[in-house]
């Protein structure tokens, strides 16, 4: 799982640098899925990336400070 959202990161990023807007779904009926798609019975359908030309630009989240999540050798102990 760790390397799918590593590929998942850097498939959203090169459609982002290729003007397509993007978003990482995972909560989905993977049956339903699978079979839409056509994946074979023996494979699993972990995540879905939509992808397409967003008809906004919307403006990305305030960003934490680096104090907000960053601990200092223990849990609890701030930088």
């Amino acid at each position: 799982m760790f390397d799918l959202g590593i590929m998942c990161q850097t498939i959203c990023l090169a459609a982002h640098a290729a003007g397509l807007g993007t978003v990482v779904v995972g909560c989905f009926d993977q049956n339903k899925a699978g079979e839409i798609i056509g994946i074979p019975e023996d494979h699993e359908v972990v995540a879905l990336i939509p992808m397409g030309y967003s008809d906004q630009q919307p403006s990305p989240p305030k960003r934490k400070e680096v104090a907000e999540f960053c601990h200092n050798n223990r849990f609890g102990s701030r930088l």
